[in-house]
């Protein structure tokens, strides 16, 4: 491990029934430290946004939390640590030589018109500064049987296999490089977000109050996005609209 703190330590399970959940616990012990991972091989009650399932066989993929005191972040700037997690995710991803990698607003990540990873990220608030997160990140290395139509896997492009501790090692590095970008750049963390957005620029349906074509023009350091419509402009909070494949 190369990184001077995410990853150090890393808490290595076999299963859990889910990893979010056992940080959320060792939180609560009076000392924990900046970068601890949670590490596991399988998860009984993987859980993505809205408490959507996700679901993982044992032992073949990167089922993750990073435990961080982003304290430099207010709570209305906290969508900016999810720009930052994603864009470690896409580096990662980008890194093992498959092509097309995209965020999917607000942080699936995608390759192609496929998800191959999502981030559960868990923020504490105190006053108005996130003293303390939780980034679950579900990663697909070599599964290929199991999901639904629309999700990949690093073996399902590449055609082989790959050690899951490689990627985490990598994945650990990435992180920690968009973690101190986000200290020191935040503003270029959101030109570089922009840039990776999928579907950015093209047509599409979306449902607002109703079935509507609109172009996803970018998203905002607060995570709302922009939409071109034939009724003009929106602006819209991830809750608000939904993709229509």
């Amino acid at each position: 491990m190369t990184t001077n703190f995410v990853g150090h330590p890393t808490i290595r399970l076999k299963t859990v029934d889910s990893t979010n959940k056992y940080a959320a616990n060792f939180m609560s012990l009076s000392e924990w430290t900046e970068g601890t991972a949670i590490l596991s091989e399988h998860q009984t009650e993987g859980r993505g946004r809205n408490n959507k399932n996700w679901n993982s066989s044992a032992g073949e993929n990167l089922l993750m939390s990073l435990m961080l005191k982003p304290h430099f972040l207010l709570a209305h700037e906290a969508f900016q640590l999810s720009m930052a997690m994603a864009l470690a995710v896409c580096s990662t991803v980008s890194s093992f030589g498959i092509d097309q990698v995209s965020v999917k607003w607000p942080n699936d990540i995608f390759v192609g018109d496929k998800k191959i990873a999502g981030i559960l990220i868990e923020n504490q608030v105190r006053g108005q500064i996130v003293v303390s997160s939780i980034v679950g990140i579900g990663l697909n290395v070599n599964q290929i049987e199991g999901f639904d139509n629309r999700a990949t896997s690093f073996k399902t492009v590449l055609g082989n296999d790959l050690s899951v501790d490689v990627v985490f090692d990598k994945l650990c590095v990435e992180l920690e490089k968009q973690y101190q970008t986000l200290r020191s750049n935040p503003s270029a963390l959101l030109k570089a977000y922009n840039d990776e957005l999928f579907a950015k620029g093209s047509p599409r349906v979306y449902v607002f109050n109703e079935l509507q074509n609109a172009v996803l023009i970018g998203v905002e350091r607060n995570g709302l996005a922009r939409f071109s419509t034939s009724n003009g402009e929106k602006r819209c909070d991830i809750d608000s609209v939904k993709w229509v494949w």
